[in-house]
């Protein structure tokens, strides 16, 4: 299984699909950064915020130059934005 695959699913909005991919990808080869990475982008993508942070850091774990640690960073500036908007209303 290739990564384009999963990037259709992804781009089609079959999440749940990319994910049972993904899972199987994983399972196959556990050290696979990438996999981490691009699950932990789904998750983001449902909002599954939980999710997404361990799932990039499980990447970042395997591969401390994971594009994960980017994500990570991004994710935490979406939360933060989300907290002070809710807080200040």
């Amino acid at each position: 299984m290739n990564y384009e695959i999963i990037k259709n699913l992804i781009d089609n909005n079959r999440y749940n699909e990319a994910l049972a991919k993904l899972d199987i990808l994983i399972a196959q080869n556990p050290n696979d950064d990438e996999a981490y990475y691009i699950k932990g982008k789904v998750y983001q993508r449902l909002s599954q915020w939980g999710n997404a942070i361990k799932t990039y850091n499980k990447a970042i774990e395997l591969n401390p130059e994971s594009k994960a640690v980017t994500a990570l960073d991004m994710l935490y500036d979406i939360l933060k934005s989300i907290n002070n908007n809710i807080i200040s209303t």
